[in-house]
Formats: C-alpha cells, sequence, structure tokens
C-alpha cells in the first residue's frame, strides 16, 4: 500500500474517532490491495460468492438488484472514504451487484482476514459493528420512507444522506433509488431549487 492511501486509511479511522497507533495502522493496512476499476465495472454481480471487503478511495460505485423482469432498482450508493463489500457475511453467494458508476480506486482486502484483525483491534470492531447496524437502520428507513414520505421528501432525504452526489450521476439511478420515475424526479428538483 501506497503512503498516501495509507494516510487516507488513517484519516478514515480517525474520522470515526478510531486513533490507531502507527503499528496497528501498519497491520491494518497490511490486509490491503490497491485496485483500480473502471467506470461500469463490477466489483461482484449477484450469485457470486463474497470474499472481499474494499475501503473506496475514489469514485461513486452502487449496489443493485435485479427483479425476475430484469428491471433494476438501486439500494445505495457509496462515495469516497466509504467501506462496503457485496454482503456482510463472507464466503456465501451475494444477492446484490456493485458497479462502479465513475473510474473507481479502492482499497480491497480479504473478508475473513479483516474481521479475524479487527476483533482484536477493538475500536475497528466496534466501528464494524457499528456500521453494520447503521446499514440495517438506513434499510428501514429506506423502506419506510417508500410508505410514508412522498417522492419530494424522499428525494431531501436522498440529498441529505449524500451530499454532492446528485451533480455526480445519472438522474435515472436516483429515480431508481427513490422508487420515482425520471420525469417525477426532474419535476421534484426544479421544486427543491426553487
Amino acid at each position: 500500500m501506497h503512503m498516501h492511501e495509507q494516510q487516507h486509511l488513517g484519516q478514515f479511522l480517525n474520522s470515526i474517532r478510531i486513533n490507531p497507533t502507527s503499528k496497528q495502522l501498519d497491520l491494518f493496512s497490511l490486509l490491503f490491495v490497491h485496485k483500480h476499476l473502471k467506470k461500469d465495472e463490477f466489483f461482484i454481480r449477484e450469485g457470486n460468492i463474497n470474499y472481499n471487503v474494499a475501503f473506496l478511495l475514489k469514485g461513486v460505485m452502487r449496489s443493485y438488484i435485479v427483479d425476475d423482469e430484469g428491471n433494476e432498482t438501486n439500494l445505495d450508493f457509496f462515495q469516497e472514504n466509504r467501506l462496503f463489500s457485496g454482503s456482510y457475511s463472507f464466503g456465501i453467494e451475494t444477492i446484490v451487484n456493485v458497479q462502479c458508476l465513475e473510474d473507481c480506486t479502492i482499497l480491497m482486502a480479504n473478508g475473513c482476514d479483516f474481521i479475524t484483525i479487527i476483533n482484536s483491534f477493538n475500536p475497528v470492531a466496534r466501528f464494524y459493528n457499528c456500521m453494520l447496524d447503521s446499514i440495517y437502520k438506513k434499510s428501514m428507513i429506506r423502506l419506510t420512507s417508500y410508505i410514508k414520505l412522498n417522492g419530494k421528501a424522499r428525494y431531501i432525504l436522498f440529498l441529505e444522506d449524500h451530499p454532492g452526489l446528485a451533480n455526480r450521476i445519472p438522474l435515472f439511478h436516483i429515480a431508481s433509488h427513490l422508487g420515482i420515475s425520471a420525469v417525477q424526479l426532474s419535476r421534484i428538483r426544479a421544486k427543491v431549487s426553487e
């Protein structure tokens, strides 16, 4: 791992109130290998066995599912300084696709090795458990928003959860995530910007 990538990883850990010693950071960073993915390339596809966890240094990715009729629904978006995986259990088939929406640079680690290290590094283990809890809560908020909130309120929630992302990715991806049409989203965006 290059020094500046280790610095990014260190800054990320510091941002979540984990202040590793240089020895701990060295140990943690040894897990990761540097990888570039092109726009439209997949980190993982539905049905593949997931073994990896990754830290996104640069770019935007989406997590999505495909229904029986071939329709895609975006579940989440990943931006810089985000830890992600195809699923949070390793060695099983993933039920989602994770695809690059921009050229991406990631640091990738074997998930089982990652879990072994974080279990010996309590602050990271706490963070990882909090991250899983946050993902669960975020999923529940998204599901309930489909029932409780109108399209405009869902879009405002999206803007709060993903600052700056609306200007980086095509609107149809956001519309899919919100469960509305691209035309509806265009109207909502016009109203919100007034």
